[in-house]
């Protein structure tokens, strides 16, 4: 092998090195394409001074028509990456110019592996030192190659507009220069006869290594503002989370202040009025009936009092469920009798438990869905002291993710406003004197617990629908040690 022919595959060991290594820059910033159509601009290099290093060592005209066609394999992948290259560079991402130089650069490669591009049967005459057995391009091959260094110019001329605004746009401005420099001289070489002459796979080391410069450059420049934007971020989020933990902190004390003030608010109610009937006791004119007044007055305090603790812990508790399947007709009727034994009142309130279209078992905690479910009911009776009706429906659900049952409680008492149906789960808010406030936001929990939802339908003087949604298949978790028991109320 001749030493031209040694030292051109020499630039083609370059050119496959500097795209590989490109190719692996790439793989860490899949964001960043310009490393890839670097990567394929060197390979197409690569190609082609593998072609020019068998012409020329070509023993004969077949050898070089060879060569020549895998020379122009080479040039097609590379008119379409430089252009690329150029507005990926200058901002400018995939354009219409980048579109029209990779057909380009297909029409061209369809049109070389045809045999459009070499002339096999016609050699270009030799002169000089070397011989070279190159075929005669064709006028197919020398327009396309006329029309990739024109297409190369108008990415030059883009490059040229945003030079100003990147000095680091001259380096790649040179390199491509160079290039189309390079590529027209060679064109004329080729019509003169003289290829020995050809500069372009020379030139073509220089310019992937300006090229090789400016994109590690870039890449060093963006690894250091990353680091420096990790360092803000990392900073950022430090302040961030010291500004969160003084949020929650102001907020649970914002929160234990308003549960304070209520709390101190329901109990000093009781405690004024017990206070007062203890006052009347110690007088000695107090008459029998008028103690036993004081008395009940004293015991009824007492069990609100009680009442007040107790669903305090009932919702300051967390709630845990265990699983176990459940008749839902003998759940509902269960809840439906506690209900009624722990609703004092002489009101007529007629039952309609319809549970034969929904699922027949349940998943659940027994204990706490039927805690659940009678504080459903015993607000229905609640809201008719003149006595209505309450039906109770089951039926299956359809459009969650696992099978679902809904249980529709429908009364026919007062019903609730727009303001009083939008605080009815708040902790604390209650329209009944003797209420706490905490029935629904306890219930609520427990539906939750079990992976279910509360929905509550109320228009004034027309009844409320409270809606109970559970799924039937999922099992509810179960604590590691058996939960403590609520408190129960004395009475």
């Amino acid at each position: 092998m001749s030493f031209l022919a040694t030292l051109i595959l020499a630039w083609a060991a370059v050119q496959i090195y500097v795209g590989l290594f490109h190719g692996i820059l790439h793989l860490r910033r899949r964001s960043a394409r310009e490393y890839l159509a670097f990567a394929v601009l060197c390979f197409g290099l690569a190609f082609f001074c593998l072609g020019a290093a068998l012409g020329t060592d070509a023993g004969d005209l077949a050898e070089g028509t060879h060569a020549a066609r895998i020379s122009f394999v080479g040039i097609a992948a590379t008119a379409g990456a430089l252009v690329d290259l150029c507005m990926l560079l200058v901002g400018r991402g995939w354009s219409r110019l980048v579109s029209v130089a990779y057909a380009w650069a297909a029409l061209g490669l369809c049109a070389n592996l045809a045999g459009l591009f070499a002339d096999p049967n016609q050699p270009i005459s030799s002169s000089g030192a070397f011989l070279y057995h190159e075929p005669q391009l064709q006028p197919v091959g020398l327009f396309w190659v006329v029309g990739a260094c024109l297409l190369a110019a108008l990415a030059l001329v883009a490059v040229v507009e945003h030079v100003r605004l990147d000095r680091d746009l001259y380096l790649l401005l040179g390199a491509v220069a160079v290039m189309i420099a390079a590529a027209v001289h060679d064109v004329v070489l080729h019509v003169l006869g003289a290829p020995h002459l050809y500069s372009l796979e020379h030139a073509s080391v220089l310019t992937s290594c300006m090229i090789s410069y400016l994109l590690l450059r870039r890449f060093a420049v963006a690894g250091d503002e990353l680091e420096i934007r990790t360092r803000e971020l990392g900073r950022s989020y430090e302040e961030l989370r010291a500004m969160q933990r003084e949020l929650v902190r102001k907020e649970q004390l914002a929160a234990v202040g308003e549960l304070s003030a209520v709390i101190a608010h329901e109990v000093r109610n009781p405690l004024a009025i017990m206070k007062n009937a203890v006052s009347g006791l110690r007088r000695a004119t107090l008459g029998d009936s008028d103690r036993t007044t004081l008395l009940e007055i004293l015991d009824e305090e007492a069990d609100r009092l009680n009442r007040l603790v107790h669903d305090l812990l009932a919702y300051a508790r967390p709630v845990a469920p265990r699983g176990d399947r459940v008749e839902v007709a003998e759940l509902v009727r269960d809840a439906v009798d506690s209900a009624r034994k722990g609703t004092a009142g002489d009101a007529e309130v007629t039952f309609d438990l319809d549970l034969s279209a929904g699922p027949e078992t349940l998943h659940c905690d027994r204990d706490l869905l039927s805690r659940a479910l009678a504080n459903v009911v015993e607000n229905a009776l609640q809201a008719m002291p003149g006595g209505g009706s309450l039906s109770v429906v089951s039926r299956e659900v359809d459009g969650r993710d696992v099978p679902s049952l809904a249980l529709e409680f429908r009364d026919t008492g007062e019903g609730m406003d727009t303001l009083v149906r939008s605080k009815a789960r708040d902790p604390f808010f209650t329209t009944r004197p003797s209420g706490t406030g905490l029935g629904l936001a306890i219930v609520e929990r427990m539906i939750r617990a079990h992976g279910g939802e509360l929905q509550i339908d109320s228009r004034y003087g027309s009844g409320t629908t409270v809606e109970v949604v559970l799924p039937v298949d999922r099992p509810s978790a179960a604590p590691e040690t058996e939960p403590e028991e609520l408190p129960r109320r004395v009475n």
